[in-house]
């Protein structure tokens, strides 16, 4: 009888023993579940702030808009203010910039630091959106609407200055304009470009220290560019320039190989492109 009672007492213990054990293992399952939170900075929700204030922006822009797609012709900027401050400076302008068919609508929002371009194609009084830009406001310089491929279709390019690096640094963000899908193509980007939209090339500078760099030809392909050659002075063994120049399929310093041919002077072509005398290193 007694063997019987000490045999229950032992039994009981281990059951407690047991039922606390599955209590913890179940409590450290729970807080293992848990999940971590992401840390999100103060500048992370500024940035997400303005991002929707400049959304708001849009959105009060193409409310706007809509109130004037049956006009041929639509133009108007203002001002958007937010505690005394200068939010965004918009401009809004309609018309047939890209075709003679079809008319299209282009929003553009600047603050301190971004400039936003918005295109929709206009479609009696539907608007579609069919290209959104982002520019740095310190980098801008202009916008342009023009036939940069020599298509004669109307093109989207946005220029600029670079805003850091030793060289010449002019660049331009082309976005050229389809006539089959109406639509545009991706971003190309040219540094230090010179447009020959009759010859369907762009001729500039490379990036490099004045009288140092090279000169390029590219070709148009289609929505695509070729690379023609690169212009770059002769040098001895000892690394003097020796008056001449090489035309070649390859940079100056490229480890591939190249295919050279030696030109006593520069070709006409290049002598009055934007940059020139930067190759030259006449500063």
């Amino acid at each position: 009888m007694r063997i019987t009672y000490l045999i229950g007492i032992f039994l009981c213990i281990v059951y407690v023993s047991c039922t606390k054990t599955k209590s913890i293992e179940v409590k450290k399952s729970s807080i293992q579940q848990k999940k971590t939170k992401p840390i999100v900075t103060e500048e992370q929700e500024e940035e997400k702030s303005h991002s929707v204030l400049m959304q708001e922006v849009l959105d009060r822009a193409i409310s706007k808009l809509k109130l004037h797609l049956s006009e041929d012709v639509y133009k108007t900027h203002y001002e958007e203010i937010k505690d005394s401050f200068i939010l965004a400076k918009v401009n809004i302008s309609t018309g047939n910039f890209f075709s003679k068919k079809e008319r299209h609508a282009i929003v553009s929002r600047s603050d301190s630091g971004t400039i936003h371009f918005n295109i929709f194609s206009v479609d009696e009084n539907k608007l579609k959106e069919i290209l959104h830009h982002e520019q740095s406001a310190i980098t801008y310089i202009s916008d342009t609407i023009q036939d940069i491929n020599g298509d004669q279709r109307n093109d989207f390019v946005i220029n600029g200055y670079g805003s850091s690096g030793c060289c010449l640094k002019a660049f331009s963000n082309v976005y050229l304009f389809q006539k089959d899908s109406k639509e545009f193509t991706n971003i190309f980007h040219f540094l230090n470009p010179t447009f020959s939209p009759k010859e369907g090339v762009i001729r500039g500078i490379c990036y490099g220290h004045a009288g140092e760099t090279e000169m390029y030809t590219y070709k148009w392909n289609g929505t695509a560019v070729d690379t023609l050659e690169f212009m770059y002075f002769q040098r001895n063994l000892k690394g003097e320039k020796t008056g001449k120049i090489i035309r070649s399929n390859k940079r100056y310093h490229s480890n591939e190989k190249k295919v050279e041919q030696v030109l006593h002077t520069v070709p006409k072509e290049y002598r009055n492109i934007s940059g020139y005398d930067w190759f030259l290193g006449n500063i």
